[in-house]
């Protein structure tokens, strides 16, 4: 390999460019360093609009120390030129935003539920939780699939003043059997006998006509009275929880149970309380005999302010 040393290198005729050509597969290279109009490297001068387009540019192969700050500017971007591919790599479920100073800022990950708020002019907005507002806010839900009972041990606080839970398309596995419940702190549930109530219920059989008349000798943490299993029979109810220490009152409303082959409502309020002093953060309902097939009780929070 020969080396040619010279101060200057000029065209042999005026006005026509200095080709400098590799051999075969080769490429000139120039070393670091070298100059252009009397500037080490090529000066963004030197470049001419649109010359470069992004197929000429290799993923990763410039580099933000590369570029002088403000030396891109928006006309020299073609326009939809800057694929996804081409911006840094950032964080999952963070979003691009503007702070104060008109700076690209991102906007940190919110957590699950949480919705995008704004935080007025001048603020970056945040995830925050959705907003009250005296709205009926889903907490959980539970499925039943031949369960020996639905439980939640989650989702009471003092985030909410009370608390509705209603069960839908309840199906069973024995027949005319009663649905209960138990409730109490995380320590455990409360004993029978710590339960309290009153019932006053609307029965209607073979469309004979409604009578009102109590549960007796029924377990005061009865929710459902004699629920049947019969083809396409289904069950349900609703019951407001109104406080979550002390002595909680709870209200429930309308039992549906049917009985062999003949059709009998009944429904109407039932309340139920604690005697003892204790925080409710756990429930759950199940049958005093086999299991319910199917069916779900879904959990909401009411918040009053």
């Amino acid at each position: 390999m020969s080396t040619l040393k010279a101060d200057t290198v000029t065209t042999k005729s005026d006005n026509t460019d200095l080709t400098i050509t590799g051999g075969g597969t080769g490429v000139p290279n120039l070393e670091a360093g070298f100059k252009v109009g009397g500037s080490a490297g090529v000066p963004t001068a030197s470049i001419q609009a649109d010359a470069v387009t992004t197929a000429k540019i290799n993923d990763d192969a410039v580099t933000t120390a590369k570029i002088n700050d403000d030396a891109v500017t928006t006309a020299k971007i073609n326009n939809d030129a800057v694929t996804l591919a081409k911006l840094a790599a950032g964080t999952d479920g963070e979003l691009i935003t503007w702070d104060a100073s008109g700076d690209p800022a991102a906007v940190a990950v919110g957590t699950a539920t949480h919705v995008l708020t704004s935080n007025g002019a001048g603020a970056v907005p945040t995830f925050q939780a959705a907003a009250g507002g005296g709205a009926y806010t889903f907490i959980s839900k539970v499925t039943a699939s031949a369960s020996s009972d639905l439980e939640f041990t989650t989702g009471f606080s003092s985030t909410y003043d009370t608390f509705l839970m209603v069960a839908s398309n309840i199906i069973i596995s024995d027949n005319n059997v009663d649905m209960r419940f138990e409730w109490g702190p995380t320590s455990g549930y409360l004993a029978g006998t710590d339960y309290r109530g009153a019932v006053q219920i609307s029965a209607n059989a073979d469309s004979s006509g409604y009578s009102a008349y109590n549960w007796g000798g029924l377990a005061f943490n009865t929710i459902m009275r004699g629920v049947a299993n019969s083809t396409g029979t289904i069950s349900g109810f609703h019951i407001y929880i109104t406080g979550r220490e002390d002595l909680v009152k709870t209200i429930g409303y309308g039992p549906i149970s049917y009985f062999g082959s003949s059709y009998r409502s009944e429904g109407g309020t039932i309340l139920f309380y604690g005697q003892t002093n204790w925080q409710l953060d756990q429930i759950k309902f199940y049958m005093v005999s086999g299991t319910i097939t199917s069916g779900n009780i879904c959990l909401y929070g009411i918040n009053t302010s």
